[in-house]
């Protein structure tokens, strides 16, 4: 049996090295000509061939990491790269350089698991893009498709999605592209409660699928045609569908899917046992992906529910309960989709600022082409009254009537012209207020949540771990192996008070109850009862009151940066935090 399981994870590593062989090959080549390029230009200024240099660079590096199952490859030097390939395309105002620039840096930051800022990333240069015809945007496919499926996954926005995934089908120049954006389009259509026009979809993506010959898209098309027959009351074609995916493609998250259909069926069908085996199926298939998690927490509470049906309960028991620690471990999008929707209406709002500041110019424009016609007619028509002075004394004197009128009613114009900009002056005011609180928000809330995800998720594995280490019997181990056990117990115990402080201190709960001045007291006392051998002293003076969130929340986070950096680079024997409000002069 070990023979065999070395002998299949030769052959699974093997070809992932072989694979990495020519990367790593291309890679050197192309730091090579950008050495070149710098020594044959002395100057640091980029040039068309550096931009390309550091795109083909990046995209390198991205491959490498992509090609990885269980590291991140080289994501640093993508990122590197990227940075250079996005500054030398803003420098040379190359507008679809810099799109293309943000588009891959949006990619960096979904390999990272940095979805905020893949989406930032990808949003900033699909608004680029639309500034230009379809065919001269290099990766639009690549940012419609990441913007398409954070629009359904992240944010469940399904018609925002389908717009995406529609102009991605638009688009799309292979046949395999063509069958991803329309299958996305059949599942925003299922999700929106249209089985029959999400079927339609299916049905064209599984044969562009087909004709592209590619396994996975022609799998997982007929797994959600499956369903969609299913909910259309056709069982034994959903059945044969479910089946026809399982030969199709190899793939374990394709066979996952397809086995978690056949178990659901099964049960609804009330054949536990089958339901049994296809549930054991796709646990198995989706334990070889190690993200992916709701396929297995779907496949655990499958077989509790057949177990529960057979009447196996102490199995229906165990089950269950793997399948509530699989579910609580799967992440949580409620406060991100707050967070995202707070940043996509920041950008929407931003974009509407530019659009106005351009309109406001357009005005000027035309005001200053107006005026010049103004004073032009201005200066023919007192050139016409000068030649003709003595014929027309009438007419000047209606004129000068005229001029008394307007000055009369100028002053009143000016006052009321004045109040209107008082007024706008003071909704942008309200505005940027409103904004800046839902900022704080979305800070707070983000805070919130990476804070309880810190104490209950890694703390919680810091302590078991230290008890399952503490359970070792110390008296077995030679001298130097309690001495490591010792040490061992100890660093446990001092990173989970470490995780305990961080976690407090990302948001303390004083700081919402008691305010700024409790919070930074309790602060004060923590530090000063540490084993640092700087001593903190802090002074309150003019603030009897609560000040707004805002305030507290930054001056609390300044205070607490400033505590850290003296305590690792200061080594002082005294700090002193003096916190003083003072009245503005008069």
């Amino acid at each position: 049996m070990k023979l065999i399981y070395s002998l299949l994870l030769t052959l699974w590593v093997f070809p992932t090295l072989a694979q990495q062989v020519p990367l790593t090959r291309s890679i050197s080549s192309a730091r090579r000509e950008l050495d070149e390029w710098k020594r044959a230009h002395t100057s640091e200024e980029d040039t068309r061939q550096s931009l390309d240099l550091y795109e083909k660079l990046t995209n390198l590096y991205i491959e490498q990491s992509d090609s990885y199952d269980d590291s991140d490859g080289d994501l640093d030097s993508a990122y590197y790269y990227n940075d250079l390939h996005l500054k030398a395309a803003v420098a040379l105002g190359y507008e679809l350089a810099e799109a293309d620039a943000l588009t891959l840096k949006g990619r960096i930051a979904h390999l990272d698991l940095h979805y905020r800022e893949s989406y930032l990333a990808n949003y900033q240069a699909y608004n680029l893009y639309l500034k230009y015809p379809p065919d001269q945007c290099r990766y639009l496919f690549e940012c419609l498709k990441r913007m398409g499926r954070i629009q359904y996954t992240t944010l469940e926005d399904y018609p925002q999605a389908l717009r995406f995934f529609e102009k991605g089908e638009q688009i799309s120049r292979t046949d395999e592209q063509r069958a991803f954006m329309l299958r996305q389009v059949g599942l925003c259509y299922r999700k929106m409660n249209k089985p029959k026009v999400a079927k339609q979809y299916f049905e064209r993506a599984l044969g562009l699928a087909r004709k592209a010959n590619r396994t996975y898209e022609i799998g997982m098309t007929l797994n959600f045609l499956g369903e969609i027959y299913e909910r259309l009351g056709d069982t034994s074609r959903a059945i044969d569908l479910f089946h026809q995916a399982i030969r199709s493609d190899s793939s374990t998250i394709t066979r996952s899917t397809s086995n978690l259909y056949l178990a659901q069926l099964s049960l609804r069908q009330g054949d536990a046992r089958a339901a049994i085996g296809f549930a054991e199926a796709a646990l198995r298939n989706a334990r070889m992906e190690s993200n992916n998690l709701a396929d297995r927490a779907e496949a655990l509470q499958y077989l509790a529910e057949s177990y529960k049906v057979l009447g196996h309960f102490d199995k229906a028991l165990e089950y269950h309960e793997q399948y509530k620690a699989t579910n609580d471990s799967l992440p949580k999008n409620a406060g991100l989709q707050d967070f995202y929707k707070i940043m996509v209406e920041s950008e929407r709002e931003k974009l509407a600022e530019k659009q106005q500041e351009a309109d406001r110019e357009r005005k000027m424009k035309l005001w200053f082409v107006g005026a010049a016609v103004l004073f032009w007619g201005i200066g023919a028509m007192l050139f016409f009254l000068y030649r003709t002075v003595q014929k027309k004394k009438e007419e000047i004197a209606l004129q000068k009537e005229k001029i008394e009128e307007l000055n009369e009613t100028l002053e009143e114009r000016v006052e009321s012209r004045t109040q209107e900009l008082k007024q706008a002056n003071e909704e942008l005011i309200q505005k940027n207020r409103e904004i800046s609180e839902a900022l704080v928000r979305g800070q707070t809330m983000e805070r919130k949540r990476v804070a309880a995800e810190l104490h209950d998720n890694l703390g919680g594995l810091l302590a078991a771990t230290r008890m399952t280490i503490k359970a070792l019997d110390p008296k077995n181990l030679t001298v130097r192996e309690q001495e490591i056990y010792s040490e061992v117990l100890s660093m446990m115990g001092e990173a989970y008070q470490e995780v305990r402080y961080i976690s407090h201190n990302m948001l303390p709960e004083e700081l919402e109850k008691h305010g700024l001045v409790e919070s930074l007291t309790r602060l004060v006392r923590v530090l000063n009862n540490g084993r640092g051998q700087t001593r903190f002293d802090l002074t309150v003076k003019g603030l009897d009151g609560r000040l707004s969130r805002e305030v507290e929340f930054n001056l609390y986070n300044v205070c607490l940066e400033l505590c850290n950096n003296i305590l690792k680079h200061a080594e002082a024997q005294l700090a002193e935090i003096v916190v003083e409000k003072k009245q503005p002069k008069p």
